[in-house]
């Protein structure tokens, strides 16, 4: 822990990456609107069990599903 932080290991953002891939495919059809609604549970939960992470952490992750959603568009 960093001043009452928790890290999070490189595992642990490779997973969630991993799921955000496995869960959206580029090839799927369908609006936007609905691969956001299959992403957010997974990302809300993931968020909530690192809610104490630094906050690097969710500025990276968020940019990965950003520019993940806009490759499939």
């Amino acid at each position: 822990m960093v001043a009452g932080r928790r890290l999070v290991c490189k595992k642990g953002l490779m997973a969630v990456r991993d799921k955000v891939r496995a869960r959206t495919p580029r090839n799927r059809g369908g609006s936007i609107e609905s691969v956001i609604a299959s992403l957010n549970p997974t990302l809300k939960g993931w968020c909530a069990y690192f809610n104490q992470a630094h906050r690097f952490t969710f500025s990276s992750i968020d940019g990965f599903v950003r520019r993940w959603l806009r490759a499939m568009l």
